[in-house]
């Protein structure tokens, strides 16, 4: 039978270890051994305590439960204009995400709008407007796509 080429490292492990517990068998008394034994009880304690506060504010109450602060779920529309181009458009609740026939993609916040809802960017450079089941995009002024409808 082969002998195990680290057994002289397993058996200095040992022997260290028991020399440092002689070592602390020396040093305290079974009464105080036992009181820092509590003590390291009662520490774990309130560690597994905080642990376990912290995960239950983190994690929803119960399964399948969303987040508190819930996005409505976006949905998509595809408008077709005078001119043939098309707009596809997600809507979620603050944004809309554009999908262009000439093959550009914009994400746009919503802005403030008499009527309708409104889009753009930083610059208002490109804004697109929706009302109802109509559409059209203004790019610096200019009306780009119009007269756009969908039917859903």
């Amino acid at each position: 039978m082969a002998q195990d080429p680290y057994a002289h490292v397993d058996e200095g492990i040992q022997r260290a270890n028991d020399v440092l517990w002689e070592k602390i068998d020396g040093m305290l008394s079974s009464s105080e051994r036992a009181n820092v034994f509590i003590a390291i009880c009662i520490f774990l304690a309130i560690l597994c305590t905080l642990g376990l506060g912290y995960y239950l504010t983190r994690w929803p109450t119960s399964a399948g439960a969303a987040p508190a602060e819930v996005q409505a779920p976006a949905s998509t529309h595809f408008f077709t204009c005078s001119d043939g181009k098309i707009i596809g458009a997600e809507f979620s609740q603050h944004s809309v995400h554009l999908a262009l026939s000439d093959g550009r993609e914009l994400m746009l916040p919503q802005t403030v709008s008499g009527s309708g809802a409104r889009y753009a960017n930083p610059d208002e450079s490109f804004v697109f407007w929706n009302k109802g089941n109509s559409a059209f995009i203004e790019e610096s002024g200019v009306q780009t796509y119009s007269d756009c409808v969908t039917e859903s």
